[in-house]
């Protein structure tokens, strides 16, 4: 972070001696100063050779049964996807004859559904989500070459092509390679919530991994048979929790703590504090002198910052608000309750100043529009170490998961996402977290 230099000169409050300003261009990249056993189920799909790239069939399958009970999967096999060799749309005046309907695989689909269930008796609900999109996928591609063929017979060239360039590279995606779906048959640690409460529990003991296990008690196995996908969520949020309260002390997890939420109060001061600078325009000043100050470009660039402040600290009270839920309870009981006042509390608080200044400036207030960023939902399933995450705001750092999150600076070998570094910086210390 580099030192701010936008005062906002009469306006009061913001001199040299005054209480720190507020950070100027907040999210520029500033640099800073100074356990199942799952026994084999087909897995080799052979690839299709075709103008659609390498969707997989079940070609190749070879006859396998899954010996764990209670399940014991039927013989599997499929007929190959046809592949189609007219890659130019050529032959759309003079079609051969109907595409013949591709047979169905019922045994091979129920293998990798049995296995589907098994996963999800083993709690490895993600690998349940993708087992299904897999076979999904599959089943989606025969459907959709016939659809392609049906186009082509048509003479529906936009459809043939919307088939070919979007529908089937998205099903590509779906539809997993060998080591995958290998993988899935293969034992692994126990993942399923008891576990990782025992395992909180041993590393924290009872009283610190009661926050853990308070908020990590759902019946995932039952919420699973309606809504696999939410179960998969809520199982990965789990898992990097708990790698995180693994990888963190107790002793850690209280500084963490602590200054993430002096961010979230640092933010509500700053907002504060400029509200009070635009209250003191001095009370004789006439109409027109006042319409000068307030449409002046230093006040629009305070408006400007006040919203990026706004979100920062939205985005932060949402990040505290998850980590408190789940963080030993010696690291937010010293914090007081004030730790756990959700985010939307905060959002509440932020918008309002927000919108008070807005007024006092005589400028359009701000909507309060809905952002997915500001609650932080998409990041909390990330399971990362800490070194890949902010060190002030706890998120993941930006990269290709995540290329909406703002850059990452270094601060005497810490990591940070610029604008909470620069934050940091400029109102609470010059010395790094």
């Amino acid at each position: 972070p580099t030192p701010a230099t936008d005062g906002f000169g009469g306006f009061g409050g913001f001199d040299q001696s005054s209480p720190p300003q507020p950070p100027g261009e907040l999210f520029a990249a500033a640099v800073p100063p100074a356990a199942s056993s799952l026994s084999a189920v087909p897995s080799s799909f052979a690839a299709a050779d075709d103008d659609f790239g390498d969707f997989g069939d079940f070609s190749s399958v070879q006859t396998s049964s899954i010996t764990m009970p209670p399940v014991t999967m039927p013989p599997v096999s499929m007929t190959g996807f046809a592949a189609d060799e007219d890659d130019g749309f050529g032959s759309f005046a003079t079609p051969a004859a109907p595409p013949a309907p591709v047979p169905a695989a019922p045994a091979a689909s129920a293998g990798l559904q049995a296995l589907q269930q098994l996963l999800m008796q083993a709690e490895r609900f993600s690998e349940a989500l993708a087992c299904r999109q897999h076979v999904e996928g599959i089943a989606q591609v025969t459907v959709q070459k016939q659809a392609y063929e049906q186009a082509k017979l048509n003479d529906d060239l936009e459809e043939a092509i919307h088939i070919k360039n979007v529908v089937l590279p998205r099903l590509r995606q779906q539809v997993q390679p060998d080591e995958v779906v290998a993988g899935w048959q293969q034992p692994s640690g126990d993942q399923t919530l008891a576990g990782m409460c025992t395992a909180v529990e041993q590393a924290l003991g009872g009283a610190d991994a009661a926050p853990f296990t308070a908020t990590f008690s759902r019946d995932l196995k039952a919420l699973a048979v309606t809504n696999l996908e939410q179960a998969a969520i809520e199982h990965d949020k789990a898992r990097a929790a708990r790698q995180l309260l693994l990888e963190l002390p107790a002793a850690e997890q209280v500084k963490r703590m602590a200054q993430l939420h002096q961010l979230v109060q640092t933010v509500g001061e700053q907002m504060r504090l400029a509200v009070r600078a635009l209250e003191a325009l001095p009370p004789d000043l006439d109409v027109a002198d006042k319409e000068r100050a307030l449409h002046s470009p230093r006040v629009k660039e305070l408006l400007l910052q006040l919203a990026e402040l706004r979100k920062l600290g939205c985005i932060l009270a949402s990040s505290r608000e998850w980590h408190a839920s789940f963080f030993a309870a010696s690291a937010t009981t010293p914090l007081g309750p004030d730790v756990r006042a959700s985010a939307a509390q905060v959002r509440a608080e932020l918008t309002q100043l927000l919108q008070k200044s807005a007024v006092l400036a005589n400028q359009e207030e701000p909507d309060d529009e809905e952002d997915e960023m500001l609650s932080c939902a998409r990041y909390m399933a990330q399971e990362c170490p800490m070194a890949q995450r902010c060190a002030l705001s706890l998120l993941p750092l930006q990269g290709k998961e995540f290329p909406e999150l703002p850059a990452t600076v270094e601060w005497e070998g810490k990591r940070f996402h610029a604008p909470y570094a620069n934050l940091w910086a400029h109102c609470v210390s010059k010395s790094p977290p």
